[in-house]
């Protein structure tokens, strides 16, 4: 009897934290425009998302800050031929090289993003800007070239595709273990419980009268 009330005890004390729903939302191409075949995915905290509009600026040659509260979770883009680009503002760095990003974005209720976004991590970069729902790319570069994006040999700008940026769906992060404060109704059976236990093992067994 001991055991299972400490184990109601624990499971009622103790929970873990609830997870909680980053949101993702991906490009698509709805032309054959230049550059081909580029991807773009961008990751938003759901309270961004909540709130309508999100904005976050990296500046060049910041390479050691990091944005802990940041709504952008992550950001990937890539095309043919060319190294992926992805920044992660937690963790404050481009994964080629220093970067910068511009970035202010709205959430639509039927699902888009609208807005701009501008990108640059020493090897590529790009810039996306809507019109309506309608997203335009009105820059794209590498360093690598982006022949296999239709885009030639040399480093002159690549522009002219649209499509939509869109949300996709959610990534599920599980939250720390932390101890959660039982609500008044909840402490009531708990003490009402241990008072029980209590009082059981007080009261002394009265010995059954013996046959003759």
């Amino acid at each position: 009897m001991r055991n299972k009330l400490l184990s109601v005890l624990a499971l009622l004390t103790f929970t873990h934290a609830a997870s909680h729903a980053d949101v993702i939302y991906d490009w698509t191409s709805h032309d054959t425009n230049l550059p081909h075949g580029i991807s773009l995915s961008l990751v938003f905290t759901e309270a961004a998302v909540a709130s309508g509009a999100a904005g976050l600026g990296v500046p060049a040659g910041d390479d050691n800050a990091s944005y802990l509260n940041s709504p952008l979770v992550s950001l990937t883009y890539s095309a043919p031929g060319i190294n992926t680009m992805t920044y992660r503002p937690g963790d404050g760095k481009f994964n080629n090289g220093l970067g910068i990003l511009d970035l202010f974005v709205n959430f639509t209720t039927d699902g888009y993003l609208t807005g701009w976004i501008r990108a640059n991590d020493s090897n590529s970069s790009f810039e996306m800007r809507s019109d309506g729902n309608v997203m335009t790319v009105l820059d794209a570069r590498s360093d690598q070239w982006m022949v296999g994006a239709g885009c030639g040999f040399d480093l002159s700008t690549c522009n002219g595709a649209t499509g939509f940026v869109r949300r996709s769906g959610d990534t599920k992060s599980s939250g720390a273990a932390e101890v959660a404060v039982p609500e008044p109704a909840t402490l009531g059976l708990l003490a009402a419980g241990a008072a029980a236990f209590a009082l059981r093992r007080r009261t002394p067994r009265v010995a059954k009268p013996a046959h003759s």
